[in-house]
């Protein structure tokens, strides 16, 4: 169980024209300290099936990424060594597999698929969250910058006039990441979870406890594979950054919100933002990133190319 914290919504609604989701890989000089960005295709009929075959395919990536982040092995040591630690570890671990047993599944597959522990993928997802909780000094993320540093995220600009709308995304993030990530594009044979409106439902607090499962839609898959674009941190679930579904016409982009104080056991910004990659439609994103029971706090973009909209989203415990 865990304090449900408040939710905040800043909500900003505009006509979208349609467009089109484009990448272009470049390979820079090495002075440049650039790669040519992955494409991995992936085709599951499983949760576990599909987080195994991301795994396996960033297996080097999420090695380099584990070797160049100091905050994950301090994370790491406090889960294996105290008694706080592992208890802050458990909060989270149970909350989640709960609330996201799809997604899950999917985080074990990831470290079957790379030869790492279902822990270390774990909190490489949840590390920002953990850090509110297990003391790390200067390598967490969950402490705040010192006064004056450059502490530089994402961002994102939204523009229209009467005849023309358009969304702008810029990904920043630590240099544990350079070179670490990859563009997906995946093909699901499988249901996804299911957040109807009483899953995610405001529970205030002093509220009867409730601890929401997701569900599976339907019986099973029969159709033509459901897919995704998205841009993935290595280890991660997709997608920390943006990512696109063509066949609900929703995209959407992240800016980085840290609230001063985070929500023990609270659901994890990954879990939410891979949510919106299943997501049936504007509402069902909506309902779901301004869920109440969320460890932090976001900054979402989102894009709807069938209606035409476009949202502005902060949420935040």
């Amino acid at each position: 169980d865990f304090t449900r914290p408040r939710t905040m919504k800043s909500v900003v609604s505009l006509p979208l024209v349609v467009g089109i989701l484009a990448l272009a890989a470049v390979t820079g000089s090495p002075g440049d300290h650039q790669l040519a960005l992955p494409l991995v295709e992936i085709h599951a009929s499983t949760p576990r099936e599909f987080g195994r075959r991301m795994g396996a395919a960033a297996k080097t990536l999420i090695a380099r990424r584990f070797a160049q982040c100091e905050e994950l092995h301090d994370l790491l040591r406090a889960v294996h060594t105290s008694a706080e630690g592992k208890a802050v570890y458990g909060a989270f671990f149970r909350n989640a597999s709960a609330a996201f047993p799809q997604y899950m599944e999917e985080i074990r597959g990831i470290a079957e698929g790379a030869g790492r522990t279902v822990e270390e993928i774990f909190v490489m997802n949840m590390r920002e969250e953990l850090g509110y909780f297990v003391p790390l000094g200067a390598h967490s993320s969950g402490a705040p910058p010192p006064p004056g540093d450059d502490w530089e995220q994402c961002s994102d600009y939204m523009i229209k006039d009467a005849s023309y709308a358009a969304g702008m995304h810029n990904e920043d993030s630590g240099v544990e990441d350079l070179n670490t990530t990859f563009f997906l594009h995946a093909h699901l044979s499988y249901s996804a979870p299911d957040f109807p409106e009483e899953h995610f439902a405001p529970s205030r607090p002093g509220s009867a406890p409730r601890s929401p499962r997701a569900t599976l839609r339907g019986a099973p898959w029969t159709g033509p594979p459901r897919e995704f674009f998205a841009y993935v941190y290595s280890g991660d679930l997709p997608s920390g950054a943006f990512g696109w579904t063509p066949s609900s016409g929703l995209a959407f982009s992240l800016n980085y919100v840290r609230p001063s104080e985070g929500v023990l056991g609270g659901y994890g910004r990954g879990f939410l933002s891979r949510g919106l990659l299943d997501a049936r439609d504007l509402d069902e994103a909506m309902d779901l990133i301004t869920s109440w029971g969320q460890a932090g706090g976001h900054n979402y973009q989102l894009f709807d190319y069938v209606q035409r909209r476009g949202l502005n989203v902060e949420a935040a415990n």
